[in-house]
């Protein structure tokens, strides 16, 4: 038998649910942010539900990857590693641009790429590792 949990498995654990409620809820606010002009309460709480609950998947995350053996922690903090580089390069090109007046990206022109950058390392570096 294997080890591995199945890829159904694998996406229904706590931390696999609470990243996509946690991009669904960004999503959601992003779309009623551009759209409604709410009470300045429910604004602020609008604004910091999507960072409550990234938070909450990043300590499920942790807990996973703890429980995880030697080489799969290695794998998880190299592709940390590799994208908080990536996400940095990302945000000095974007002040360069600012600065000189080209372009102003949003917080979300950094931190989408670096998500997606972070997904890309880390699946790369399961196939480098297997």
């Amino acid at each position: 038998m294997s080890t591995e949990c199945s890829w159904s498995r694998r996406f229904l654990q706590p931390f696999a649910l609470l990243g996509l409620a946690a991009a669904i809820v960004q999503l959601a606010v992003a779309q009623i942010a551009e759209r409604v002009r709410a009470h300045p309460a429910l604004g602020l709480l609008l604004g910091f539900l999507p960072g409550l609950i990234w938070i909450c998947f990043i300590v499920a995350f942790v807990k996973v990857v703890k429980k995880r053996d030697e080489l799969q922690r290695r794998i998880v903090l190299e592709a940390a590693a590799i994208a908080f580089l990536l996400t940095v390069a990302l945000a000095l090109v974007f002040g360069g641009l600012e600065s000189m007046g080209v372009y102003h990206a949003s917080v979300d022109a950094v931190v989408t790429p670096a998500i997606w950058g972070w997904l890309a390392v880390f699946v790369f570096l399961k196939w480098r590792y297997r």
